[in-house]
């Protein structure tokens, strides 16, 4: 009778490392499948986000059309474009937008092409380049950003940066 129980205290034993092994495994098979899904989910949140970043963007550029067809069309100081060559150099001042709750004007019409930008608050700013090429030929290439105008140029050179162009 003593080597059966001996034999039943080996045996309780070497169960007892069996279900540690089987705990460890399974822990590490779903601690493996949660990392999996883990990793999934980052990477959808960053395509929503550059989603949403691509339409601001897209959004800028078509302001930036809409705003130079305006100028194109509605030229205050004849029937002409606004964006016509002038004789003296100096252009004129086309006003589109708000910027630090200002009416934002720039000068246009110094040359064949004219360029302007077109900050939209925090979040989003266009760089739109009118060419005359002949009377009767205009092209409007507006660049659309997701970032905030600094005062020289749309955005900064981030990583986060997108542009979104329109012609």
């Amino acid at each position: 009778m003593f080597s059966i129980k001996l034999k039943q205290k080996n045996n309780t034993k070497a169960k007892r490392g069996f279900t540690l092994l089987i705990a460890v495994l399974a822990t590490s098979i779903i601690l493996s499948i949660s990392l999996g899904i883990f990793d999934i989910i980052t990477k959808e949140m960053k395509l929503a986000s550059l989603g949403r970043e691509s339409q601001i963007a897209f959004y800028a550029a078509d302001a930036g059309v809409e705003c130079a067809f305006y100028w194109e069309i509605n030229n205050p100081d004849g029937a002409e474009s606004a964006f016509k060559k002038t004789t003296d150099g100096q252009g004129q001042a086309i006003t589109c937008g708000i910027w630090d709750n200002k009416p934002w004007s720039t000068p246009v019409g110094k040359s064949d092409k004219s360029t302007f930008y077109l900050p939209l608050g925090d979040t989003s700013c266009a760089e739109v380049t009118v060419d005359k090429l002949t009377t009767n030929k205009t092209t409007i290439t507006s660049r659309g950003y997701n970032m905030s105008f600094d005062g020289t140029k749309c955005g900064t050179d981030s990583a986060r940066r997108v542009e979104r162009a329109i012609k």
